[in-house]
């Protein structure tokens, strides 16, 4: 998919071709509200998004597994 794009180098908008790049790393925290707070999400939260996001992201080629650090992990 070739799409037109503005890049910003130096604060100048460059217009060129959209580049595809593959990700390093993304670590996502599970949150979840109380009383009108944010609290990290416990383990069957945690692991419940990580079912769905990863069931989800399947068709685009990546998958989601939690990391010994309790984050959501994009693999």
């Amino acid at each position: 998919m070739n799409l037109e794009t503005s890049v910003t180098a130096r604060g100048h908008a460059v217009p060129g071709k959209a580049v595809h790049y593959r990700l390093a790393d993304v670590r996502m925290g599970v949150m979840q509200t109380h009383r009108i707070r944010l609290r990290p999400a416990g383990p069957s939260d945690r692991e419940w998004s990580c079912r769905t996001l990863d069931r989800v992201s399947r068709g685009y080629g990546t998958r989601i597994r939690v990391g010994q650090d309790g984050l959501l992990r994009l693999t």
